[in-house]
């Protein structure tokens, strides 16, 4: 009887702590010093990796360059190679071997033809890139980049952006410079050509209006934009105006409507029927004239005559 009366107190259910066994296999005693040098080796492995994979993510490795490339193709190419390559982090020789491998496999036969391997892969990348550039750019005439640049306009449909960036690219091809001071005058002629070339003469007349307040490219750029986007704006704000409006020209349209169809009401068939043969009639009684068989008016006509060919 006492120990059914005994209070039960709760037990946890998960029982004692497990404690981890010891492997039965040897451990590694490692002293001091081949331990510090075990973790700087994979200090260093790790940075090594870090430094490969995680500064370059994948997907920016950049587009291969083509035979006959414009200046301005083969110049953005160079960039983005040059920026890659110094994100990588690779040597001189990784990185001359990394720029023929971004080259189209006819330009990789060219630069094959042209160096050896030894040769390539002592070049420096600027030098590599350099002779790349010689066996990609078309040739072209500097009076002919002239031409193109001073007979650039602005084509119908064409936004402001477009066309100065299209002239900035001719520009940068011209190459132009002061003989004296030997100082770039790209931005200079820019600047100039691009006021010449616009095709909404509104814009034109504005430009010109304001030349002497255009320093650079970027404020001619904005001031064009901003003309731009405000006629814009304001032939959206017509067009909202004349639909709007063109529901009271719709209704007086409606009160208009039946004196429009009045206007163009035709008579049934058998009301022009009976109009044509009366307007017949008044042309037989302008030219009847007395029949010599009957005696009677009517046309002179034997089938209307009704004494012709009667027997009496």
């Amino acid at each position: 009887m006492a120990s059914a009366n005994r209070p039960r107190y709760a037990t946890p259910r998960g029982g004692r702590p497990r404690t981890p066994r010891r492997p039965g296999g040897p451990t590694l005693n490692v002293t001091g010093p081949e331990l510090t040098g075990l973790l700087s080796n994979m200090a260093s492995l790790a940075t090594q990796r870090t430094s490969a994979g995680g500064r370059l993510p994948a997907g920016t490795t950049p587009n291969k360059c083509e035979m006959e490339m414009t200046a301005a193709g083969f110049r953005t190419w160079r960039r983005s190679i040059e920026t890659w390559l110094r994100l990588a982090g690779w040597s001189n020789e990784e990185a001359v071997l990394h720029i023929r491998l971004l080259c189209a496999p006819d330009l990789q036969c060219a630069v094959d033809a042209r160096f050896d391997r030894n040769q390539w892969e002592t070049m420096q990348p600027r030098e590599a890139l350099d002779a790349i550039s010689k066996l990609v750019l078309q040739t072209s005439n500097q009076a002919v980049r002239w031409s193109d640049f001073f007979n650039a306009r602005q084509t119908l449909g064409e936004s402001v952006n477009v066309y100065i960036n299209r002239c900035a690219q001719e520009a940068v091809d011209c190459g132009f410079q002061c003989p004296g001071y030997r100082e770039n005058l790209s931005e200079y002629m820019l600047i100039r050509k691009v006021m010449v070339g616009l095709h909404d003469s509104a814009l034109k007349q504005e430009v010109f209006r304001r030349c002497d307040t255009f320093t650079d490219i970027d404020s001619l750029r904005n001031f064009c934009s901003s003309f731009e986007a405000a006629q814009r704006d304001a032939n959206r704000f017509e067009r909202e105006r004349m639909v709007a409006g063109s529901d009271v020209i719709y209704d007086d349209a409606i009160e208009e409507e039946p004196l429009v169809a009045a206007s163009r009401y035709q008579p049934p068939a058998a009301s022009r029927n009976i109009n044509r043969s009366s307007a017949t009639e008044k042309l037989h009684n302008k030219v009847s004239k007395q029949c010599y068989y009957c005696g009677q008016w009517h046309v002179l006509d034997k089938m209307a005559c009704p004494a012709y060919n009667r027997k009496w």
